[in-house]
């Protein structure tokens, strides 16, 4: 028997089999573009799918148990749907998913409640409610059929690895699921009267949206992945009524006291609803008048058969009539599947292009298309690897342009002369000569190479003595047998003659164009005094690969790991400088080089070329010049030089940590709009009040039109107990409301925090402190993750998208991300205003937000101002907070804002973001190398 069987209407069903069809029946009717699809649907029970959709759909119902007996044909359905894809056993889920992707045509749809902190708090809380009443945990994962909930990061791993677009959409608000699982539950154990539970279930459906149903966080997520490459997104829900959801969770409350009779059962039922608000419940208000929601109610039924009677007006008109005849042609011409309606489908496209964006606007479409997908329409590159290997058949210059290239370096007005030295040990004949010969295989002949040998090996010798005869600018030293390195390059520049230097791996290669490139920046930037570039690896079958394109000079990034690498060229009064390769360092002596260098170096540039080419195995340590203690010396002494307090501490293989000292105790201003949405408020201000090491602090929150009833009172107690409360009676404008609460803070650190943030790591703001206080630093910025771990943001990209986007989005929060970077302190173009922690005085110095900027971009604005000020950027991924901000939330981005800053900052645009290398792709947030 199915749910639907006796029932008078759909509105009756329970409230999670009513919206989860509901929202399938809207996917369907997307999918379909307006014609009747073939449906099939697998349920763990019944289903009363059929009751929602089109009434030209075809529909058929499985249960898993048919369904993986499987027997279908390839695209046998237009979709497939799995509502109660959590019913599935774990292990057999990966199967029913792959089977359902093979049979389904155009759409595949997924529902369940995925694992989350936040459903899994929703659950305790309903089975504490249940144990509470009937003495036992009524609701676990333990007792659900499927044991164990899906994993969502499952189900987005299978269609992005099938290359297949997906969305997902939240359903079931948390709260509402909670209030309405606690009511079923009271009412089936009291036995309430069946009609009054039906008449709950038909008046939360009626107005499902209204309630926020759809709003996030969702107890239930429902997948959908389009087939044929376009993501299928429902319009945004309408916003909840505050009101009508207040009065209905109370109208629900007095259903259950009503139910407890005596004071006793009342009590314990209005202490274990009290509960529901540490979840962020609804607060109610005793004086809530009944009469107003029967007349709100009443309202919407009459604007309901006001639309419905337009509908039927409209249904019997005779162009409704030559619509539906066209459709039904349609359908006999171009059949759903053929190569004609793919012709069609494909006109119709060109067609809508044309007309929303012009001649231009297509053309600008097509090509990018073709650019990255080809004329069969699928993705040309497979994989990093493919992608890198794609790049150097492409874009590295090939031997027959050499000539061009040898005329070219002839014409420099500079053509300085650069000295090579390199510290030959023991290594491989073959690998010693593939470096040599790398260097000899210059286009640009204006280099000498000078080697210091340690080596004893005959054969060594010999080979090298044969290459200084047969070439008189390679020399080479014999210096006293256990020297250092650093003293064997000391007897090795004293052979150069080059105004530049640069230091070479005995194992590694040049590429044939990489002093022509070091030259041609010495003349374009005569400033210039340390230059470093890309580098990949070469593998032990010479494959190069594993490239790393690096960001340009980021003095954060270089404390946090020697990003710097292997090959770098440096002007030779700039070593003297510096003090010289230090003979007597006991210490990484190679990551202590670039260290001092760049401490003194004017200028300080980036070849963003892969070069280099490096071994895997490193013969001469001259990149790994110590352990993790000699390293973490390094990085001491400079902290000494630089006159900083601050702890070095190993954060990884590699990759390092300094935790700056806080100077004094100065006071910040935390800075936090809002307006109603007082649950997350309250959620935000705890967790700074008990994971706040730091002290003195004060928090501002800028009410900016709240409305709700609830959100007054609770902004009336927390003055109470002197927090700042400032009234912004304007219209929302993100810069202005900032700037005003500026205005009024007496902290000499301004902290600017969304109200849907939730501290995690105790030392935060001191984290963030010891950034903010040196003098080079202008903003910082935290490590912000969404409730799942993944990562919301970890710093920003100048250009993505257009405009601006979040460095490594969605990943994992413990994934180290390319190259490490997600893990480390580094420099940024930007940084989100989520969470900004700023000097005053700096924010003064650029002028504040710019209020043109209302509601996006007003961040990013900000942040480039201050780095074209001079200052940097800092984020850093020990300052670790939530973000509530919903995944798929379809949140609407002012044109007009994004306009403004594009032409505002187009030539820093234009440039590209200097963090940011410009090998790797605007429209990826992995750090995948760009499609050429």
């Amino acid at each position: 028997m199915t749910a639907c069987e006796g029932k008078d209407s759909p509105l009756f069903l329970p409230f999670e089999v009513y919206t989860g069809n509901l929202l399938i029946a809207r996917v369907v009717e997307l999918a379909g573009r307006g014609l009747s699809l073939n449906v099939l649907v697998v349920y763990n029970g019944g289903s009363c799918l059929r009751e929602f959709l089109n009434p030209g759909c075809e529909l058929r119902e499985l249960n898993f148990d048919e369904f993986a007996g499987g027997g279908f044909a390839d695209h046998s359905f237009d979709a497939v749907a799995l509502p109660d894809f959590g019913q599935v056993l774990p292990e057999e889920r990966p199967g029913i998913l792959a089977e359902a992707f093979r049979i389904a045509g155009k759409a595949v749809i997924l529902g369940a409640s995925f694992f989350s902190g936040e459903t899994v708090r929703a659950a305790e809380m309903a089975s504490g409610f249940f144990a509470e009443f009937d003495g036992r945990p009524g609701f676990s994962p333990a007792d659900r059929a499927e044991g164990v909930p899906p994993d969502d990061c499952m189900v987005e791993e299978f269609f992005k690895v099938k290359g297949c677009p997906f969305a997902f959409f939240e359903y079931n608000n948390l709260e509402n699921w909670l209030w309405l699982k606690c009511f079923s539950f009271y009412a089936g154990a009291g036995n309430m009267p069946e009609g009054r539970v039906r008449d709950v279930y038909r008046l939360y459906n009626s107005y499902c949206e209204l309630l926020g149903d759809f709003s996030a966080p969702g107890f239930r997520k429902l997948f959908v992945a389009s087939k044929r490459g376009e993501s299928l997104c429902l319009p945004s829900p309408a916003p909840a009524d505050h009101f009508l959801r207040q009065v209905f969770f109370r109208q629900l409350l007095d259903y259950m006291l009503e139910q407890a009779r005596e004071p006793d059962g009342q009590g314990r039922l209005l202490r274990t609803v009290e509960k529901f608000n540490g979840f962020g419940g609804v607060p109610f208000d005793a004086g809530t008048s009944y009469s107003r929601l029967l007349h709100r109610f009443q309202e919407k039924d009459e604007e309901l058969r006001e639309t419905f009677n337009a509908l039927t007006s409209l249904t019997d008109s005779r162009f409704y009539g030559f619509v539906e005849g066209w459709e039904r042609l349609r359908e006999r011409l171009f059949p759903g599947g053929s190569k004609r309606r793919a012709g069609y489908d494909f006109l119709q496209k060109i067609l809508s292009v044309l007309l929303d964006c012009g001649p231009a606007g297509l053309f600008s479409r097509s090509f990018n298309h073709l650019r990255k997908y080809g004329l069969r329409g699928k993705p040309k590159y497979k994989d990093y690897d493919h992608h890198y290997q794609l790049m150097i058949a492409k874009m590295e210059p090939k031997p027959e342009n050499f000539p061009v290239l040898r005329r070219q370096a002839e014409s420099f007005p500079r053509r300085p002369l650069i000295s090579i030295v390199m510290v030959v040990g023991d290594p491989l004949e073959l690998r010693l000569k593939a470096a040599v010969e790398s260097v000899c295989r210059q286009v640009y002949p204006y280099w000498d190479l000078c080697l210091g040998v340690v080596s004893a090996a005959p054969e060594i010798k010999a080979v090298l003595a044969e290459y200084c005869r047969r070439d008189g600018r390679i020399k080479a030293t014999w210096p006293a047998e256990g020297e250092s390195v650093p003293a064997v390059l000391n007897a090795a520049l004293e052979l150069a003659a080059g105004e530049f230097v640069g230091i070479l791996d005995q194992g590694d290669e040049l590429s044939p164009t990489a002093l022509l490139a070091v030259a041609k920046l010495v003349n374009s930037k005569p400033e210039t005094d340390f230059i470093y570039t890309d580098e990949d690896q070469i593998g032990p079958d010479r494959k190069r690969e594993r490239p790393f394109f690096k960001p340009g000079w980021s003095p954060d990034l270089l404390m946090s790991m020697n990003y710097i690498g292997r090959f770098i060229v440096f002007r030779r009064s700039l070593l003297e400088k510096a003090g010289g390769f230090r003979w007597d360092f006991t210490g990484d002596w190679y990551y202590d080089l670039i260290l001092r260098l760049t401490e003194s170096a004017g200028g300080i540039a980036h070849i963003p070329e892969v070069l280099c080419h490096c071994r895997r195995g490193r013969e001469s340590g001259l990149a790994d010049g110590g352990d993790c203690r000699t390293t973490a010396r390094s990085l001491e002494e400079a902290l000494d030089r630089r006159g900083l307090d601050g702890r070095v501490e190993t954060d990884g293989p590699g990759r390092y940590r300094v935790r700056y000292t806080v100077k004094g105790r100065p006071l910040v201003s935390i800075i936090i709009p809002t307006k109603d949405k007082v649950g997350l408020l309250r959620r935000c201000l705890s967790s700074i009040e008990e994971r706040s090491a730091y002290r003195p602090y004060e928090i501002i929150v800028v009410n900016n039109r709240s409305v709700e009833e609830a959100t007054r009172v609770y902004l009336d107690g927390i003055r109470k107990k002197g927090f700042k409360v400032l009234d912004y009676n304007k219209p929302f404008n993100f810069a202005a409301i900032n700037n005003f609460a500026a205005g009024e803070a007496r902290g000499d650190y301004l902290l600017f925090l969304n109200n849907d943030v939730e501290v995690i790591t105790p030392g935060w703001l001191e984290e963030m402190l010891g950034h903010a206080q040196r003098p080079e630093a202008g903003a910082v910025g935290a490590k912000l993750l969404y409730p799942d771990a993944t990562v919301q943001h970890a710093g920003m990209i100048a250009g993505f998208g257009g405009v601006a986007g979040h460095a490594f989005y969605q990943l994992p929060g413990d994934d180290p991300g390319y190259m490490g970077l997600a893990a480390v302190v580094r420099n940024c173009a930007a940084v989100t205003g989520a969470c900004f922690l700023i000097r005053r005085e700096v924010f003064e110095e650029v002028g504040g937000f710019d209020e043109k900027l209302a509601v996006v971009c007003n961040d990013v604005d900000l942040c480039l101002k201050i780095v074209e000020k001079g200052y940097f950027i800092v984020w850093t991924p020990h300052a670790v907070l939530y973000h509530y901000e919903t995944v798929t939330r379809g949140r609407k981005v002012p044109k007009r804002d994004n306009r403004y800053f594009r032409k505002k900052w187009r030539h820093f645009l234009q440039k590209g973001d200097p963090f940011y290398n410009p090998n790797l792709a605007l429209d990826r947030t992995d750090y995948m190398i760009r499609i050429f």
